[in-house]
């Protein structure tokens, strides 16, 4: 086992370990303990900040001098100070005595029972709960003799609502700490006490129920995915051992076999249940996507573990040559690596299709810069699953390019593939255009098609990839999304087509009793009362308000009776009793006593008799409201969506009774409806324009809904593309970062940053990087001033608003002025104003106290004080401001209020309006957002111009420079080919002086080649001569000896000539030989290719030297599988031939002979080795060894090996040696193979 994966073994079990120990670290107790501890250091941190205010002399000596007693400077100080408290952490109230003289919020204040327990001490720390939560208040007693002066920091430790909601959220207030709603105050003592920064013991904390601190979660679940990701490479390791050292599938036998059983593992044992507290792995979808994925989480753990497969696949299982298959099967393997594809295609639809329809993830494509977090990480999801497929389909499609079909056979197996994918589509109920997706199958496999054959990637390819699959998954995406809009509109139609609501109709049984049992209402029954319209609501109100549900869906009038004579409670009546009797009496029972609902009215009505000496008879009308989304305390309140239609604020509506509007919602709709009707229980959706959409459903009783949507321009799928394309380039960007230094991804894709770039891609990268930059400066810029021009405008928006409402009221005062010389009524008019000009409208004292509100509720249930901003009370009432805006907020939510004086036909002050505003912080963001879409959509088409650009411009550069290079490498002595360049530029100089160039090296070569030849004829000539004159001198002795003998011995001369006849024929032989050899070598015979089974070749002639040469081991090692060659099959015999002899001939005579012969493939190539235990040859005669001449034999012309090399790389192969001193050679002949389809284009 190597270090490497001994060290992740180490790193795996300690991670495992540390994370399996925090679930043992972290108990309830720990936790409780560290959330005192932080709960205190915030409001400790505060507390030192109240106490630097309190101990600010300056300040408070100025405060209680009055404002108008100090200089225009200190004046100015002050009032820096009032508005840095106006946005401090904490309440800062003056006092002088019971007298509130100064106070910095309007968040919380202490009532008059509360301020008495301070009386006593001149220094005091209590937590004390107060109607919005609990707050920490730090009385400080100042020294002004004869003067009960003190101010109290209120610091907010806890919100405690009487309602929740977005914005409204009941926790602890910590600083960079989410404390968990279930921990509480405690009235009794434990062990988790909150101290004061002196010490002071102020309170406990514990827990109601179980709780889960989503901190801890989130570190657990990092550190696991640290050890799964350290888990992962050791298996990874270990799959790529077993591939080197057996076979491919084994390591991916492996490989899959481990994820396959640590994922079920996971699953069986609901691993990933234990974060689902964690909205990531919170169940999303209605049903599993793939069956196996009921969350985010899992499903991007799936995809990241199907991406890794898909990795290793590519890379370890190397493509091979179809050699020796049949046809049948070669067709059969191309139609099903089709199939595969497509298959991959419909798989990834249904993913989509799942993600968009299935799920609780909101993909809000009308505003794609809108999307939360969870959206984001959903389309990261799809970007690795669009990797994955890519992999997937690039392995797939190398395949079919080796299997080697040629065009018409691969179209008819592809058409093939495409016919047996079509009941996959249907069973998969993908939902889409059959047209879009056989186009998109035939476009995706065309472009692979060319992506392979061009066999270089490069950034042209990647550009056109990055557009095929941000188009198809704009188009798919936004199509489901279309799909899920329209579900939901007909789901939202059948609800609202019920004009009854079960949920109402719940809450108002369990409000019958309360009301019944109502202080205030039983007190009317004790003694006869006349009260206000206003006075009688607001008594039914309370125990109204109480009800979520009921409180943001419904508004509500109420109208009482005396059961002894009739004679009403309200001194204003709507309706009379026997009107309400009568309406009552015609409505619908339902399950409940006391309720009722008037089909035709659209309303409930609930009558309930209220016992006592003067029985009430009372009765409620409530019908259904909506919420006006411009207003503050709407978008504060809104808790609970009507019939739980989560997304109904996003429609348009309108139901119609007997073709008469009855409610309606959003739009302007019609008061008699006009459109054609479907047949009742059916749907129908009509499409006015590309913007609008309107679904028309037929209810039974006469009932009709219309419900629509403006679904935007023709740039909402675009910007979707671009968003998508975005996405994609920092993907691939990214990953490309992690290759360069992993190289975890496939080599043949080239995904990786070059150390080295060529110049083509650094000027490409210039232009594109131009472009990008260029965005994102001016993207900011652009940002920044639309957030000061937004602000701008919403700023001169709100004064125009208040100054609006302020001259409407004005007006009112001065018509009372004239009929009544006074003023009153000033509450009344608030509702008017805030529905005319649909905003808040809060009305106040001129000592800043609430006199009326157009939502009474925000104040009556302590969610904010009834007081008025205390920065803009000193700014309007003491320095006379004419208005005054300053940021407040309620829980988180943040807004602006406007206040302004409200003066009599004489100037004097009446009152003060206060406005709050916060549709310019919420429209400002979708404005941003819009606007940044559009600036995206134009830079990402002219990122694609740019790109497209500068492949043109960096192509125009570098291709002559390509085409130089390419000649250059081309360069040889002798004639060579000008390069053309009609520009006189820079390039047009530099391939000038390159074509000056070859001409000069062609008169060179010219010269050369003639020396050359000279030079070889007088080699070639001593050569021969040397050759011919070694028979001649034996020739030469033979004839005289033979001479001789006849002059001195005639007649015993017989035996002698014979003898020296034979000598002068094995001479003569030998010098024809010579002749013959250096014919040969001179002209090469013509050569008879033809295709045939190299192995037979290689077994023939190794049976020939082996029979021969018994005394040596002349061993043959082949394959299995057969190896075809297109060559002449004689001089191939010649080559071995040669290569074995001048083995058997390298090997000394006193070693013992082993000579090798293998047989193997080495990609598209087919190799024989033949190896020797000969001498070797030395390091100074290696660069002869193909030189015509060379021999290290006594005997031989050293024409051999010369020839050899002529015949195999006449057939395009390579001959080569390995040699090592004195323990042998090893000669390598390489020949292409040539399959079945290739012989039939050569033949």
């Amino acid at each position: 086992m190597k270090k490497r994966q001994l060290v992740l073994i180490g790193v795996i079990f300690s991670l495992f370990s540390l994370a399996l120990g925090m679930d043992f670290i972290f108990t309830k107790e720990r936790n409780l303990s560290i959330y005192a501890e932080k709960i205190e250091d915030a409001l400790q941190h505060k507390e030192s900040q109240a106490e630097a205010f309190l101990s600010d002399t300056v300040f408070i000596v100025r405060q209680y001098r009055g404002f108008k007693n100090l200089s225009s400077t200190e004046q100015q100080e002050l009032l820096q100070k009032e508005k840095a408290l106006s946005t401090a952490p904490f309440n800062l109230c003056l006092y002088e005595g019971d007298s509130l003289i100064f106070w910095a919020q309007n968040r919380a204040f202490l009532n008059e029972a509360q301020l008495r327990v301070f009386s006593a001490q001149p220094e005091f720390r209590k937590i004390f709960l107060l109607p919005n939560g609990y707050y920490y208040a730090l009385k400080k007693t100042f020294d002004f003799p004869g003067h009960n002066r003190y101010g109290i920091a209120l610091i907010p430790v806890r919100n405690n609502y009487a309602l929740e909601s977005e914005h409204l959220q009941n926790q602890f207030l910590t600083e960079g700490r989410y404390i968990p709603k279930e921990i509480v105050f405690s009235e009794k003592p434990t062990p988790f006490v909150l101290h004061a920064g002196d010490g002071t013991e102020l309170g406990w904390i514990t827990n109601e129920g179980d709780f889960h601190d989503i901190t801890q979660l989130k570190w657990i679940l990092l550190i696991y995915l640290l050890g799964f990701i350290a888990l992962g490479v050791l298996i990874n390791d270990f799959a790529i051992q077993l591939v080197r050292k057996y076979r491919p599938w084994v390591g991916a036998a492996f490989l899959i076999s481990t994820i396959f059983i640590i994922r079920y593992v996971t699953i069986k044992y609901e691993f990933t249940n234990n974060f689902k507290d964690l909205v990531t792995f919170a169940d999303t979808f209605s049903k599993p996507v793939l069956n196996s994925s009921s969350s985010l989480g899992d499903l991007l753990i799936n995809i990241v573990l199907l991406l890794w497969t898909m990795v290793f696949f590519h890379r370890e299982f190397q493509v091979q040559k179809f050699l020796g298959v049949s046809r049948p099967v070669r067709y059969a393997l191309t139609t099903f690596n089709y199939f595969s594809v497509i298959l991959g295609l419909i798989m990834i639809l249904g993913v989509f299709k799942s993600l968009v329809l299935d799920s609780d993830i909101a993909f809000d494509f009308d505003n794609v810069l809108n999307l939360n977090v969870y959206s984001i990480l959903a389309i990261f999801g799809i970007i690795l699953l669009i990797l994955a497929l890519f992999l997937f389909s690039h392995r797939m499609m190398l395949t079919i390019a080796q299997i080697g079909l040629g065009k018409y056979p691969r179209i008819a197996a592809f058409t093939g593939a495409v016919v047996a994918s079509l009941p996959f589509v249907y069973l998969s109920d993908l939902n889409i255009s059959m047209v879009f997706f056989l186009l998109s199958v035939v476009i995706y496999v065309w472009a692979f098609d060319l992506f392979i054959e061009h066999k270089s990637p490069n950034l042209t390819w990647l550009v056109i990839w990055l557009v095929l699959f941000s188009l198809f998954s704009s188009i798919a995406l936004f199509k489901y999304n279309n799909d899920r809009d329209l579900q939901t509109r007909i789901r939202y139609a059948y609800e609202l087509a019920n004009l009854r609501d079960s949920l109402a109709e719940e809450s108002f049984q369990q409000l019958h009793p309360k009301i019944a049992q109502s202080p205030g209402l039983q007190a009317l029954t004790q003694t006869k009362t006349r009260l206000s319209k206003d006075d009688l609501n607001e008594l039914v109100n309370q125990p109204f308000s109480e009800d979520k549900y009921l409180f943001h869906n419904y508004a509500f009038n109420a109208e009482a009776f005396y059961m002894e004579d009739g004679t009403p409670v309200s001194t204003e009546i709507l309706d009379s009793l026997e009107q309400l009797r009568r309406f009552y009496n015609q409505a619908r029972q339902t399950a409940h006593a006391g309720l009722r609902y008037h089909l035709r009215m659209a309303r409930y009505f609930m009558r309930t008799e209220l016992p006592g000496p003067h029985p009430v008879l009372l009765f409620m009308e409530f019908k259904h409201k909506s919420s006006n989304p411009s207003k503050v305390y709407a978008e504060l309140l809104l808790n609970q969506q009507y019939k739980d239609l989560r997304n109904l604020d996003q429609y348009d509506y309108a139901i119609y009774k007997k073709g008469v509007l009855v409610e309606s919602k959003g739009a302007e709709y019609e008061q008699y409806i006009t459109e054609a009707l479907p047949p009742v229980g059916q749907w129908k959706e009509l499409v006015h324009s590309s913007k609008r959409s309107e679904l028309i459903y037929h209810a039974p009783d006469n009932i009709v809904v219309q419900i629509g949507k403006d679904m935007g321009t023709y740039l909402k799928p675009i910007s979707l593309f671009s968003y998508l394309f975005g996405l994609l380039i920092l993907t691939v960007l990214l990953l490309s970062l992690i290759n360069s230094v992993t190289h975890v991804l496939p080599e043949a894709l080239h995904f990786s940053f070059s150390k080295t770039p060529s110049l083509r891609n650094r000027i490409q990268f210039a232009v594109i990087s131009l472009i990008l930059v260029s965005f994102l400066i001016i993207g900011l810029v652009s940002v920044w001033h639309f957030r000061n021009s937004s602000s701008e405008y919403h700023q001169g928006r709100l004064e125009r608003k208040v100054h609006s409402i302020r001259a409407n009221v004005e007006q009112v005062i001065e018509q009372q002025y004239k009929l009544r010389g006074g003023v009153s009524g000033l509450e009344d008019l608030v509702v008017p104003l805030s529905d005319i000009h649909r905003l808040d409208v809060n009305i106040y004292d001129l000592h800043g106290n609430l006199i009326s509100s157009s939502e009474q509720d925000v104040f009556r249930k302590g969610i904010l004080a009834p007081k008025m901003g205390g920065f803009a009370y000193q700014s309007v009432h003491h320095v006379g401001r004419p208005m005054e805006v300053q940021l407040e907020s309620i829980g988180d939510l943040q807004y602006q209020s406007a206040y302004i004086p409200l003066t009599d036909p004489e100037g004097h002050p009446l009152a003060y309006i206060g406005v709050p505003y916060y549709s310019q912080l919420r429209d400002l963001q979708n404005d941003v957002s819009e606007f940044m879409g559009a600036l995206l959509n134009v830079y990402v088409f002219l990122l694609l111009i740019a790109g497209g650009i500068a492949i043109a411009v960096a192509n125009s550069i570098t291709k002559p420079i390509s085409d130089l290079g390419d000649s250059l490498k081309r360069l040889k002595l002798g004639r060579n080919e000008p390069l053309l360049w009609e520009s006189k530029d820079e390039l047009g100089e530099l391939i000038a002086e390159y074509n000056r160039m070859i001409k000069k090296l062609e008169e060179s070569t010219d010269l050369l080649a003639q020396s050359e030849r000279e030079g070889a004829w007088r080699e070639m000539a001593k050569q021969v001569a040397h050759e011919i004159k070694n028979p001649l001198t034996p020739m030469k002795l033979s004839i005289q000896y033979m001479l001789h003998a006849y002059q001195s011995n005639p007649a015993n001369i017989g035996p002698l000539i014979e003898r020296v006849s034979r000598t002068l024929i094995e001479q003569i032989d030998s010098l024809a030989q010579i002749a013959s050899e250096f014919s040969n070598f001179a002209k090469m015979p013509q050569a008879q290719n033809t295709k045939f089974l190299l192995n037979d070749l290689v077994i023939s002639v190794h049976n020939l030297f082996a029979n021969e040469r018994q005394d040596m081991d002349i061993s043959l090692f082949t394959p299995d599988r057969a190896f075809y060659v297109y060559a002449d099959k004689k001089h191939l015999t010649r080559v071995l031939n040669n290569l074995i002899k001048n083995a058997i001939q390298a090997i000394p005579d006193e070693r013992k002979g082993r000579i090798e012969i293998h047989l193997n493939q080495k990609d598209d190539r087919v190799v024989i080795k033949v190896s020797d235990n000969g001498v070797g040859i030395s390091e100074e005669m290696r660069n002869k060894v193909f030189v015509p001449n060379f021999t290290t034999k006594n005997s031989g012309t050293g024409l051999g090996l010369a020839i050899s090399k002529n015949i195999i790389e006449a057939v395009h192969g390579k001959i080569y040696f390995h040699t090592e001193v004195g323990h042998g050679t090893d000669f390598f002949v390489e020949l292409p193979l040539i399959d079945v389809e290739e012989i039939q284009e050569v033949q």
